[in-house]
């Protein structure tokens, strides 16, 4: 009834009093002040995705990395865009060695905001890593091909991170393949990695002076 309403009313307007003070406590270095004022946001309500990031944060200072997880899934379940959730996400998922977990959050930040220069740099080192962490395992280089299509069907419909993963592992699996190389130094090239790029192109045309392609994109950078 009307009580019912005046105290959803009560605890609507509080909220964001809590959600401030506790944010102001934790910037002094008041961490328990601050959990208690995020915990009393949380029970007033519990589908808060500020609240639920704060918490978050709180546990990434505090290097209980999974419990930071937790409170970011939960923000990004209520918030799925929110640039400051996707970005602390992606951070704690990079510091628990999820690279590649943590470049999808990126794309997904990026995809909303594609002029922050400085994140894409994070995402650009973000598929650095996924693409060095995978091991082949025993397989024959007659999967490299399979890698390189795969590589190039990915980098069409504009998936980088999936599209470098899979052009490293081809070379990985066969560490002469040209064309993996050549690949991998085009994307490079898309992502403005300059450096990287001519590393990877150098090394296609050490392998094969003869390609056409190699020689054209070096004399891009």
């Amino acid at each position: 009834g009307i009580r019912d309403l005046i105290v959803t009313g009560v605890q609507t307007c509080a909220l964001p009093i809590l959600v401030g003070l506790g944010e102001k406590e934790f910037e002094k270095g008041n961490t328990l002040r601050a959990r208690l004022c995020f915990e009393m946001a949380l029970e007033r309500d519990p589908r808060n995705p500020r609240v639920h990031n704060n918490l978050g944060v709180m546990a990434w200072q505090e290097g209980d990395l999974e419990l930071a997880l937790t409170f970011f899934d939960k923000a990004l379940d209520l918030a799925p865009t929110d640039g400051e959730i996707l970005l602390n996400s992606a951070r704690v998922l990079d510091a628990a060695g999820h690279a590649e977990t943590a470049a999808q959050m990126l794309e997904i930040y990026l995809s909303v905001r594609p002029h922050d220069t400085d994140v894409w740099n994070e995402y650009r080192e973000l598929v650095r890593k996924s693409t060095q962490s995978w091991k082949p395992d025993h397989l024959g280089s007659e999967v490299a091909p399979v890698y390189l299509e795969m590589g190039c069907r990915l980098a069409e419909v504009g998936d980088i991170q999936g599209a470098a993963e899979a052009f490293a592992r081809a070379i990985r699996i066969e560490p002469q393949n040209v064309e993996a190389y050549y690949q991998l130094g085009m994307l490079h090239l898309r992502l403005n990695q300059w450096g990287d790029a001519e590393e990877l192109l150098k090394e296609a045309q050490h392998m094969d002076v003869g390609h056409k392609g190699v020689a054209e994109s070096l004399a891009l950078v």
